[in-house]
């Protein structure tokens, strides 16, 4: 039974009470033995814990109780020491005089007493006090974790005071409820905060929050509100989460960091209308916990949020709004969504759960790998295989591809996935027509054999292996074979999980360094050659101790892996690359060991990695290890696993910047530091005039009030820029997008409207608005424009419902699809005329068109593909005004 741990604390005192029946029979149970004044000054080891020996009642089940008589600071119980009030701490095990609760537990455990047998009982314990600092007046060096909570909802403390208007509903700021967490655990621990998904109901509708998407604007964010939020009938208009680090002063003269996570909730009239309340829970830990859940057999503390909506003011922590709660001995609770304070979103992406440096998708069986910089290649410290470890150059030319070490930077975290494929997995992959059956036919396959269903698929070319990754019917979507960077960063750790020197420190193993016995070795990695390897595969994932630091299981044995890169030599003289994905082509030579000699190929190669049963541990089952084959190859030894793209982890900010001037992007000026923590900014150019533009993340921009004009990005680079909390453009402007030679991709993720769009002289441009519903026009001009443009650009728009402009497409050489699937309205009329590669076309809902219906000279486009647009029409422009010549014939 652990004694507090805060400054201060010199003694706490127990008593416990064992009676011989269940706890739910208690109440009439005998009381077997009690003992009080249990105290840590007296029984205690020093260290913390606290032993007690007593007797049960054998034969049957017992219940033990335990209370917290008293808390002292001054000394012991007896010697000096004063009872600190019982005001100043929460009890987790409170009783009143008659034994009934009157808080969080009790702290009991049941247990079986066993004749002449000793029986361990154990508490742990964790109890809450008042803090009597706060977080720009700490005086003392904290030993535990000082957390502040709070649900704010108006200016004031009162019923009457306004509501807080922070987030934008349309045009307007309005009713906004936030709900704030930020805790520390001192100069020198690590700093975790955890949330549960936030429930809110308004009336019968249920919205489902999870907190560890964004930050910044969730509306547009896909499954960070469930249901979707309703424009035309929600009581929630919007969503949004705040997470960051701060440093606060000490006086001690060592900072201290304090993480703090927000959600703000934006109500349609404060949530009174729908009598809205909300629920969730939230703490902290100053190391991590597993999976998200809170320790079991302990009251671990943590923050209940719980209030109506349409009563809400000012609540502080300790209130019944905003409560300090305990875990019961017997339960547990699981926080789905997490912040390290490490990076610049949550340490768990949607639908992971993590413990330490490992987040896990149950659902998907996949890990995350954040992103992050390793030293690839052979480790000459370490690894006796290397080219370069003393005393053994003379023999290893054979792993010369494996070297030099170099320096390599992965700017996006991924998904890989946990285990190889298993036969199972790409079983299901063929009986959906998606996947072949494996080439080879050399025995030793497990797809489609009985009892192997569970081990790793193989006998694959690359091709198939690539194809099965592809494939969007398994649980994990569409991924991609891994690149040789993603696999080894994914086998052997980055430069984060590496104590000292990164270059010297880098693993040779998944698990760390060579064991000294074959049993051990046998525990991490299924090879040949030791006298516990089975000789042939077993089912994925069944050496958890071979995982390696991001949890990836059987990546130095079972099957090597197929991965997307062609093969060259590493490069000597290359400098550190960023996100490298190998040789364009493939190249002139593989390696293969015939009679233990080096031969080289001038058949391309594909690139595997990783251990297989039938390859020697030594030299093999390094992370570092490269091996090729040509695509067609195939054998029972080879297999795969796949990866994927995670979403990009946007910017945290302390506080978010109001731009007060016009914000020009371009040569001359530059980029400023701040840009991903703009809110809101008169207007915007960017001017590539020949600049290679970097890509551009405004991660927090929600208004442009003047003029948005994005022009002339034109150099070897393609750029991205994009737009993810931007609600609000002029109501008296249109949007300039044009002469863009190089802008492979704009893309606005939370407009759901604006006055329209001039698009016009790009090349390779994705123009993407996936909540765009309406063009309202700016009230002077015609026409939304999008025309002269060339190959491989797009206008993507799934959502768009309405245009009040007259919609032109003109003189688009490069266009090849015009997908509006959900555009029933176009008052204006439509005009899509002279675009020479137009052939696809997907106006399926359109109902009602005004004024013009021009489809003319589109010499791809089907005639038919028109007019059945044409006939659909249940309002359409007169004759007069509806052509369609000059287009492909009907067949």
């Amino acid at each position: 039974m652990a004694p507090l741990t805060l400054p201060g604390v010199t003694d706490v005192c127990y008593a416990i009470d064992v009676r011989n029946d269940t706890v739910a029979n208690i109440a009439t149970a005998q009381t077997v033995w009690t003992k009080s004044s249990i105290c840590a000054s007296q029984y205690g080891d020093g260290v913390g814990d606290i032993s007690y020996a007593g007797t049960c009642d054998a034969g049957r089940d017992n219940t033990v109780t335990l209370r917290i008589e008293d808390i002292f600071t001054g000394g012991a119980k007896g010697a000096g020491g004063v009872a600190v009030p019982g005001t100043e701490w929460i009890n987790p095990c409170a009783r009143d005089a008659l034994g009934a609760l009157t808080g969080y537990g009790p702290c009991q455990i049941q247990k079986p007493c066993v004749d002449n047998q000793d029986t361990p009982v154990e508490f742990n314990v964790t109890i809450m006090r008042n803090a009597k600092q706060g977080f720009f007046d700490i005086a003392v060096n904290f030993e535990d974790i000082f957390c502040s909570a709070k649900l704010d909802c108006r200016t004031g403390p009162d019923l009457s005071d306004p509501y807080i208007q922070l987030l934008h509903n349309g045009s307007d700021r309005d009713d906004t409820v936030v709900m704030a967490l930020a805790c520390t655990a001192g100069p020198d621990q690590a700093t975790h905060l955890y949330w549960t998904d936030v429930t809110v109901t308004c009336g019968a509708t249920s919205y489902v929050i999870d907190p560890a998407a964004g930050p910044g604007n969730l509306s547009g964010v896909a499954g960070a509100v469930t249901p979707a939020i309703d424009a035309d009938n929600a009581a929630l208009f919007q969503v949004a989460t705040y997470r960051g680090a701060e440093q606060l002063g000490n006086a001690g003269g060592t900072p201290f960091n304090k993480l703090y996570w927000n959600i703000a909730l934006g109500l349609e009239d404060g949530g009174q209308a729908a009598d809205c309340t909300i629920s969730a829970n939230a703490t902290a830990h100053d190391g991590a916990l597993v999976d998200g859940i809170t320790p079991a057999s302990t009251t671990y503390p943590y923050i209940q949020f719980a209030a109506n909506l349409s009563t809400c003011t000012q609540h502080e922590l300790g209130s019944d709004e905003v409560a300090e709660r305990y875990t019961g001995l017997a339960t547990t609770e699981q926080f789905s969504a997490q912040f390290d304070g490490t990076n610049a979103g949550p340490s768990i992406p949607p639908g992971f759960r993590c413990a330490g440096t490992v987040c896990t998708n149950e659902a998907t069986g996949e890990v995350a790998v954040p992103a992050g910089a390793l030293w690839m290649g052979c480790n000459p410290v370490l690894d006796w295989e290397c080219p370069g470890y003393e005393g053994h150059d003379d023999w290893n030319s054979w792993n010369a591809a494996d070297a030099p070490q170099h320096y390599v930077e992965l700017t996006g975290r991924y998904a890989i996935d946990r285990t190889e494929v298993t036969a199972a997995n790409y079983q299901a992959c063929m009986d959906a027509g998606a996947c072949d059956a494996p080439a080879g036919s050399n025995g030793g396959h497990t797809v489609g054999v009985a009892g192997l269903e569970l081990h790793p698929a193989n006998d694959m070319t690359w091709p198939q292996a690539q194809a099965y990754c592809a494939w969007g019917g398994k649980a994990a979507g569409v991924q991609r074979l891994c690149t040789e960077a993603e696999w080894e960063r994914a086998a052997r750790g980055g430069c984060e999980t590496v104590t000292g020197d990164c270059q010297a420190g880098m693993r040779t193993f998944p698990w760390g360094e060579r064991p000294a016995t074959d049993a051990e070795v046998c525990e991490r990695a299924n090879v040949p050659g030791r006298s516990c390897s089975p000789g042939t595969t077993l089912p994925v994932g069944s050496l958890p101790l071979g995982a390696s630091p991001y949890g990836a299981l059987d990546m130095a044995g079972n099957v090597l892996e197929w991965v997307a890169d062609w093969f060259a030599p590493y490069d000597p003289a290359a400098p550190a690359t960023t996100d490298p994905t190998g040789p364009a082509a493939g190249g002139d030579y593989y390696s293969y060991f015939p009679n233990n000699t080096l031969v080289w190929s001038t058949d391309p190669a594909r690139v595997k990695r990783g251990g297989s049963y039938s390859h020697a541990y030594d030299g093999r089952a390094r992370a570092a290890r490269r091996d090729t084959y040509p695509e067609w190859f195939v054998s029972p030894d080879l297999g795969l696993r796949c990866c994927r793209d995670l979403p990009r982890l946007i910017a945290d900010c302390a506080e978010l910047i109001d731009y007060p001037t016009f914000l020009t992007i371009n040569a001359a000026n530059g980029v400023p530091d701040d840009l991903g923590c703009i809110r809101s900014i008169p207007g915007l150019m960017i001017d590539g005039g020949g600049w290679e533009v970097p890509d551009l993340h405004f991660d927090h921009l929600e208004e442009v009030s003047v003029v948005l004009i994005i022009q002339s990005v034109g150099t070897a680079s393609t750029t991205e820029i994009t737009f993810a909390a931007l609600t609000t453009l002029p109501a008296d402007r249109f949007m300039n997008i044009q002469n863009n030679s190089a802008l492979g991709r704009v893309r606005f993720d939370a407009l759901t409207s604006f006055a329209g769009m001039e698009l016009a002289s790009n090349t390779g441009l994705s123009a993407e608005f996936p909540a765009l519903t309406t063009l309202v026009g700016d009230g002077h001009s015609t026409s939304q424009v999008i025309q002269s443009n060339g190959a491989g650009t797009q206008f993507v728009a799934p959502l768009l419902t309405s245009t009040a402009l007259q919609f032109v497409m003109v003189g688009n050489s490069g266009m090849e699809a015009l997908v509006l699937p959900s555009l029933t309205d176009a008052p204006g009329g439509i005009q899509v005329i002279s675009n020479a590669a137009l052939s696809t076309l997907d106006l399926s809902a359109l109902k009602h068109v005004g004024v013009k219906f021009n489809f003319d000279s589109n010499s791809a486009l089907s005639t038919c593909a028109i007019q059945a647009v044409l006939d659909g029409l249940t309002t359409a422009p007169a004759l007069a005004d509806t052509t369609i010549t000059g287009n492909l014939a009907c067949p």
